[in-house]
């Protein structure tokens, strides 16, 4: 079948006769249009050695502080074929990002991961410099927990199954945690509501912040589990678990579409 030749007329024509898409476009926000710090997986902004072990981990626009080997990572971090950091079970591959959170009131993180078995266990720890205590992000068993290593306060949600999203937020003392599967919004926050005066004086002065460990500290390879991390979103001064949502799915898509795989 002959196509025919396109015709121009060069006069004004209704838009009911324009063959025109229903498909609403995608609203996006980049993170530090949000007042995140963003770091992503990706080649321009990992820093490696000779056998490609990754030794720092540089923030999008050089907004905010470089993530370093965690002292018992060596070497241990490769960027995976598949995309993203890839974390081993029981291999410290950890970086740290130092004091980045100075005495904050409130804060807030997201991290986008792929997770096989729903055993990632330690995602993301922030750890103060000046109290024994710190808060911690992991998922076991299917679930993600975002709590104290004191037990004092905890909030749980079931695990986007094969990876997604999580948003992890502090206020104060009180603990917000949601989630999201890739291309959807995120889900209503769950939020702690005791013991927030004892959270808040654990968490006074400067946190160190570390991705794929709890700190510094060797011999607690059991809360070290696999996973592929493709984005990392700080929020040093807002819990944005708090806040409208349209503006976080809007970073989240960013991410989606401009991020690393």
């Amino acid at each position: 079948m002959e196509i025919p030749a396109p015709h121009f007329v060069d006069i004004e024509v209704p838009n009911a006769v324009l063959l025109v898409s229903d498909k609403p476009s995608l609203e996006t926000v980049h993170p530090n249009d949000s007042g995140a710090v963003w770091y992503r997986a990706d080649e321009s902004s990992l820093h490696r050695n000779s056998s490609g072990a990754v030794q720092k981990w540089s923030p999008q626009k050089a907004l905010g502080v470089e993530a370093v080997q965690a002292k018992p990572n060596d070497d241990n971090l490769r960027l995976s074929e598949k995309g993203g950091l890839c974390f081993e079970r029981e291999v410290n591959a950890g970086l740290v990002v130092s004091d980045a959170l100075v005495d904050p009131t409130s804060f807030s993180c997201a991290i986008r991961y792929a997770s096989d078995y729903g055993d990632a266990r330690t995602l993301l720890t922030v750890n103060p410099n000046q109290h024994d205590s710190y808060l911690f992000l992991s998922e076991k068993d299917g679930k993600i927990s975002w709590q104290d290593q004191k037990g004092q306060s905890e909030v749980l949600m079931p695990a986007p199954k094969g990876g997604g999203w999580i948003i992890a937020g502090y206020d104060a003392g009180a603990l917000s945690l949601t989630i999201a599967t890739l291309g959807s919004d995120v889900v209503q926050p769950v939020s702690s509501d005791t013991l927030k005066s004892e959270i808040a004086t654990d968490f006074q002065g400067a946190s160190d912040v570390f991705f794929g460990c709890r700190s510094h500290r060797k011999g607690i390879t059991k809360t070290l589990g696999s996973s592929r991390v493709m984005d990392v979103l700080l929020w040093i001064d807002q819990d944005v678990c708090s806040r409208e949502t349209k503006q976080i799915n809007a970073v989240l898509r960013h991410c989606e579409n401009e991020g690393s795989l």
